[in-house]
């Protein structure tokens, strides 16, 4: 079976108020952690898809975690998301779906 994988963006919201627009879509139980290569992001594992929320970060390079979208501050990462949890993510007019592979 092919697993979705799949990546969106925002571009106005601060990372907190994102989280509680992706809960209020699809659920879950997101929690804080915090990398020294991606700063403050949120996770929850959602029906066994996997859901990261992160700021499109500048490393000490100067490269973007998702150069192609400099645009968007935001970043949520779906990882082998059902097709419901797409659908309802596709509702939600402040998130844009950046890109979506299927392997």
């Amino acid at each position: 079976m092919a697993s979705i994988y799949n990546l969106y963006g925002i571009k106005e919201l601060p990372i907190e108020e994102s989280v509680r627009h992706v809960k209020a879509k699809i659920g879950g139980a997101f929690s804080e952690h915090e990398s020294s290569y991606k700063g403050v992001y949120f996770r929850a594992v959602i029906e066994d898809c996997e859901v990261t929320i992160e700021h499109n970060s500048t490393d000490d390079e100067g490269y973007r975690a998702e150069p192609n979208h400099t645009e968007y501050e935001i970043l949520v990462y779906l990882n082998e998301a059902s097709e419901l949890i797409v659908e309802e993510l596709a509702d939600c007019e402040e998130i844009t779906l950046l890109r979506s592979e299927l392997i």
